[in-house]
């Protein structure tokens, strides 16, 4: 009697633990069912999602402006060598939010771009790529966004976020303690203006 009973109570305890343990790989954590999430290993997808229409829109403009900057530059005197630096901008999408500002652009003519250590100025105007990196730094530094209905005392950033001071003839970096004085250019189209600096504001 007592070994029937040792046989029922191990039969038991088979049964329910072989319950458990089907109960708990069909049921999530509590975490799981608290947040929703799957406890499945989430497969990341292999492509990048097409651009949308408004952001094939923006390229567009922006590549569109950059041709147009590209082309102001190379007619005017002393001005080849940053009209050169501006064709490797296009496709960037450096001016991705044209449909809601202005760029003012604070390029150098050859000349000015003499002032340049001898290392960088090799850098920005060579053609092989090597060094994109610096050139769309240099050109972010060069280049401030402007609104389409600027107030007094609107602050001017450049691109690559350091504050700019404008006064009738030069143009302050403080952040980098450097001033140089420049010649308002040209408007170009409805989104661009050009200003010609005597030297760069960085390097």
């Amino acid at each position: 009697m007592q070994k029937l009973s040792s046989c029922l109570f191990f039969l038991g305890m088979t049964i329910l633990l072989t319950h458990m343990s089907c109960k708990m790989k069909k049921e999530p954590s509590t975490l799981d069912q608290v947040t929703g999430r799957s406890s499945e290993k989430r497969v990341m997808p292999d492509t990048l999602p097409p651009p949308s229409p408004q952001d094939l829109a923006k390229q567009e403009l922006s590549n569109q402006l950059m041709e147009e900057l590209s082309n102001y530059l190379a007619q005017q005197k002393d001005m080849s060598e940053y009209a050169a630096l501006v064709s490797r901008m296009q496709g960037k999408n450096l001016f991705a939010n044209a449909s809601n500002q202005g760029y003012r652009i604070l390029a150098l003519s050859n000349a000015a771009l003499q002032k340049l250590p001898a290392r960088e100025r090799e850098m920005l105007t060579d053609a092989s790529g090597v060094h994109a990196g610096y050139q769309m730094k240099f050109f972010i530094h060069h280049t401030c966004p402007e609104p389409n209905n600027a107030y007094s005392g609107y602050a001017y950033r450049a691109l690559a976020g350091q504050n700019l001071n404008f006064t009738n003839d030069s143009v302050g970096m403080p952040d980098l303690k450097r001033k140089v004085a420049y010649q308002k250019e040209a408007q170009v189209g409805t989104k661009l203006q050009v200003y010609r600096l005597t030297g760069p504001l960085f390097y």
